[in-house]
């Protein structure tokens, strides 16, 4: 029996598609990591307003 022709690039094609795929999943997985670290940075520094009306960042109005 043998082999047909266009068979191995037939499977090479769908290797490349494959490979292609995982490469995107991992490029939107970054990207939604960075994202999300980003957040939680943004969060951390989030402006708190004291008493006396002047915004001062949450770090700095720990002890009020």
């Amino acid at each position: 029996m043998e082999a047909q022709p266009g068979g191995q690039e037939r499977v090479l094609r769908a290797a490349g598609a494959g490979g292609l795929a995982s490469g995107a999943a991992l490029v939107t997985h970054i990207v939604a990591d960075v994202s999300l670290r980003a957040a939680l940075a943004a969060a951390s520094l989030i402006v708190m307003t004291p008493r006396g009306g002047r915004p001062v960042p949450s770090w700095m109005a720990g002890g009020r």
